[in-house]
C-alpha cells in the first residue's frame, strides 16, 4: 500500500485538530473554523494552489451538511 496517503491523512488529522470550531458561531466570520480551512484545502487542490471562495463556501457547506447528519451512536457502535 502507497504510505503517501496515510502520510497525508496523519498530516491534516495534526492540522485539523488545531481549529478550535467546526463551524462559525453566532455572527462570526467562517473563516479559521475547521470546515472553512477544509475548504481551503479542497480549493488548493483544484485550482492549482489557488484559493477560490466559492469553492470554499461550497466545500465548507457540504461538509457542514455531512457532518450535521452523521450517525455517531452508530459508528461509534459498528469501531467496538
Amino acid at each position: 500500500m502507497d504510505t503517501f496517503f496515510i502520510d497525508e491523512l496523519n498530516m491534516c488529522t495534526i492540522e485539523y485538530t488545531k481549529y478550535k470550531n467546526i463551524i462559525p458561531s453566532g455572527d462570526n466570520l467562517p473563516q479559521g473554523t475547521l470546515l472553512w480551512e477544509f475548504g481551503k484545502n479542497i480549493s488548493f487542490v483544484i485550482y492549482d494552489h489557488q484559493n477560490d471562495t466559492d469553492t470554499i463556501k461550497l466545500s465548507s457547506e457540504l461538509a457542514a451538511q455531512y457532518y450535521a447528519n452523521i450517525d455517531v451512536r452508530t459508528l461509534l457502535t459498528k469501531a467496538t
